[in-house]
């Protein structure tokens, strides 16, 4: 098990990541507020896990998964748009709904972004901790 975890910390050293090793937990940043986790568990089981943090809105407290945070922000827009929906009934002029089909696509993005960076990392690490080389 130590033997994985120095080829994990090389391989950050060699590409510059900035991570911290605690015992048995990398907590690895891969920038724009998303962070990876590796846990050495003592069966030589790695958990690889996702967080994303910095959104003051959404995790003042605590770090959100990639999958937790798109459902917070579906769920947000939802309740955006029938709020929207709503306001038109009552003959306010203001139409937010091209503001909330641009807030959708700017969400769908940034989402699509991390899961790729994400996987990608997910997927250099897995190759470098179960294949030999």
């Amino acid at each position: 098990m130590k033997q994985d975890q120095l080829k994990i910390s090389n391989y950050l050293n060699k590409f510059n990541y900035v991570y911290i090793n605690e015992t048995d937990v990398f907590s690895i940043d891969l920038g724009f507020s998303l962070k990876v986790y590796l846990k050495f568990l003592p069966e030589n089981e790695v958990i690889i896990e996702n967080r994303v943090f910095g959104y003051k809105f959404l995790n003042d407290f605590f770090e959100l998964s990639i999958e937790k945070m798109l459902n917070y922000l579906i769920s947000i827009l939802l309740t955006l748009f029938v709020i929207s929906e709503f306001s038109k009934l009552y003959s306010h002029p203001v139409n937010f709904t091209y503001s909330l089909i641009t807030l959708s696509s700017l969400i769908i993005i940034l989402t699509v972004y991390y899961f790729i960076k994400y996987e990608a990392f997910k997927t250099r690490i897995e190759t470098l901790l179960f294949h030999d080389e």
